[in-house]
């Protein structure tokens, strides 16, 4: 699949993290989704019908690790 074809969410709660992952990967032409916390990217997964890949932090705000919301988008989006 070309990377101009996939749309990667980009979660990361600092945002200076966040702009940099965000501009890597828009420089290889993934389509970009960004939240910076577990409710945000619960949001971005609701309104997309297709995300391709999940970028996470690990400690995340919101009640849910990083691991718990890769785990739950993988549920969704097997």
């Amino acid at each position: 699949m070309a990377a101009s074809q996939s749309t990667i969410l980009v979660v990361e709660d600092e945002p200076l993290i966040r702009l940099i992952l965000v501009e890597a990967l828009q420089d290889e032409s993934y389509r970009v989704l960004a939240a910076s916390n577990v409710l945000e990217a619960i949001g971005q997964i609701a309104r997309h019908s297709r995300i391709d890949g999940l970028v996470t932090d690990v400690d995340l705000p919101g009640g849910l690790s990083g691991l718990e919301l890769l785990e739950l988008f993988s549920n969704c989006r097997p």
